[in-house]
């Protein structure tokens, strides 16, 4: 396939949710991104105070405007009932201009072999699959890295280890990972009496983890401020870290693949399989980055 002039990336989600949405559309447009690629967005799910692809990588994301809902296929979305226009409007416009529409409903769904020539194309769903991101993940971390805090640098010379909970709306999905995974991390790791930085939303849970933090003779220590907005700082503390262990969350997947591209000798824990397959056809993929740890999960 000829690589096409633009891709449009609509971001959907959260912070690792867009990384990987807009890794993929680096990924298609197979240049540096900066001529081809355009993330648009309805605004953030999470809130005004979560960080999202804008503040971390500096990229800019554009609302989409009537004008480009009724441009491009797959855009118009969540506005109002004049949506239904704007759809109908470009599909019509997508099929006579050259504009190809690339939905995934399943997160993890690979690349398609091949791909229709088009002119331009539009990415919808999560692009989770390897298949979508080797080949720019790093490119990605660069640009977060090359934004990083002040503080971040002083963290990393501390060598730290930090460890991600991720319980939320996990628990009443019940895909939260169970304590067995963290103690074969650790081990993995080789995390023995030592401090650790320990990410979660739910803080008061965080003196019931650290009894298993102190099995290996380890204390769990709270992240301390360094921008004045605690969701940025959980992901720079996760991001500076030199050993990991990692939820199956894609906010902490990309704060090791940042650590990854700053510090070689990051080493990282993570689970596989990394959710339960309750998307997918056949196995879900492996989420590791070479040379980090698989840890196996009791998901099916």
């Amino acid at each position: 396939m000829t690589p096409p002039r633009h891709v449009v990336t609509l971001l959907r989600g959260g912070l690792g949710n867009q990384l990987f949405q807009y890794a993929a559309a680096l990924t298609l447009a197979a240049s540096s991104g900066s001529q081809r690629v355009r993330a648009v967005s309805y605004g953030s799910e999470w809130g005004p105070d979560h960080p999202d692809l804008a503040s971390l990588t500096g990229i800019e994301i554009q609302y989409p405007d009537r004008r480009m809902r009724s441009l491009y296929p797959g855009i118009a979305v969540r506005e109002s009932w004049r949506d239904d226009v704007s759809r109908a409007t470009a599909r019509a416009w997508g099929a006579l201009t050259g504009i190809e529409l690339i939905r995934q409903d399943d997160p993890f769904a690979p690349r398609p072999a091949t791909l229709k020539a088009a002119r331009e194309v539009v990415l919808d769903g999560f692009f989770q699959h390897h298949d979508w991101w080797t080949d720019s993940w790093e490119q990605v971390a660069h640009l977060i890295d090359a934004r990083r805090p002040d503080g971040v640098d002083d963290l990393r010379s501390q060598r730290r280890t930090a460890i991600k909970l991720r319980r939320s709306d996990y628990l009443g999905r019940g895909i939260v990972l169970v304590d067995d995974y963290y103690r074969r991390a650790l081990e993995a790791l080789d995390v023995n009496n030592c401090e650790v930085v320990v990410i979660c939303e739910d803080v008061d849970y965080i003196p019931t983890f650290a009894a298993l933090l102190s099995e290996r003779g380890c204390e769990a220590r709270m992240p301390e401020p360094l921008t004045g907005n605690p969701n940025i700082d959980d992901f720079w503390h996760l991001a500076a870290a030199q050993r990991q262990v990692l939820a199956n969350s894609s906010y902490c997947w990309w704060a090791a693949a940042v650590a990854r591209v700053s510090m070689e000798e990051t080493q990282v824990a993570y689970p596989t399989p990394w959710l339960p397959n309750s998307w997918s056809v056949g196995q879900l993929p492996d989420m590791g980055l070479p040379g980090w740890v698989s840890i196996p999960t009791e998901f099916e």
